[in-house]
């Protein structure tokens, strides 16, 4: 019985190389360099750097996901039109000043990290990407110069987010239990944090800084008396006693205003939820 021979379909590929288009060769399509142009010896269009495609790695799926996560759940928990506009913002101006790009991406792993510790892999992007923000922004803080002054702005307020919610969160294995003491860490924070707010006040014009929602966080509410912040949040309490206790008597007053400006913009922040500045 005689067979009918099918002749074989070839589907033809748009993808080849130059080379192959040009000679009317069949390419395989390998990067960097395909079969036909390997064989013959010849420059291929393939290893054309303008042509070859980085697969992405791991690193960068998980830096799009903190970026997906960022814009999704405001760091400030509030969802207004406003709050988005903002941080819609800070990552544009982010991707000019990657020292700001990478404080949103350390803070934003920290932030999923603190929602399911068992990811230990967001706290080690959070502290990698940490890491690369203080070291691009510390020659800027040399200089001074205007053009950085947003972008300087919003690292320093989000390293001392960093720098109050990183001791808390860090993994056990990580730090020795018996000589980890979170509430010492806390204290190293607001003083850090203290020490970020005159840095700023002193060498930033004043509209920069008083325009900016980023520095809020610091700045007390003098309505706010210090015996009803006491009633209302007995927990400053405590702190004043172990302030009075365990700091040396040169740090003992800048760390008892450190903590009546955190308890003060609590208060404020719990007062005003879907507005972090009232009254402008």
């Amino acid at each position: 019985m005689n067979m009918i021979r099918r002749r074989k379909v070839h589907r033809k590929s748009r993808e080849g190389c130059i080379q192959c288009k040009e000679r009317h060769a069949k390419c395989n399509e390998t990067h960097p360099r395909c079969f036909q142009c390997e064989r013959a010896n010849i420059y291929c269009s393939f290893s054309s750097p303008a042509l070859t495609k980085p697969p992405l790695n791991e690193d960068s799926l998980a830096d799009l996901e903190l970026l997906e996560h960022w814009h999704r759940y405001p760091i400030t928990g509030d969802l207004c039109e406003a709050t988005k506009q903002l941080q819609f913002g800070l990552v544009r101006l982010g991707f000019s000043h990657h020292y700001l790009l990478n404080s949103i991406l350390g803070l934003t792993a920290m932030q999923l990290y603190s929602e399911d510790q068992s990811q230990v892999k967001w706290y080690a992007r959070a502290v990698a990407h940490q890491q690369a923000a203080i070291i691009r922004a510390r020659p800027h803080f040399e200089t001074h110069d205007h053009k950085q002054q947003q972008a300087l702005l919003g690292f320093s307020a989000f390293t001392s987010m960093y720098a109050v919610a990183e001791p808390l969160l860090r993994p056990p294995r990580v730090h020795s239990l018996a000589q980890f003491d979170p509430i010492e860490e806390f204290l190293t924070a607001l003083q850090f944090s203290r020490s970020t707010l005159l840095f700023v006040t002193q060498n930033f014009p004043p509209p920069v800084v008083s325009e900016s929602w980023l520095l809020t966080k610091f700045v007390a509410n003098p309505q706010i008396a210090e015996k009803h912040l006491a009633i209302r949040y007995p927990q400053l309490a405590s702190l004043h006693e172990y302030i009075e206790h365990y700091c040396e008597a040169k740090q003992r007053p800048a760390c008892l205003h450190a903590a009546g400006v955190l308890f003060r913009r609590i208060a404020m922040l719990s007062d005003n939820p879907g507005d972090p500045e009232p009254g402008k």
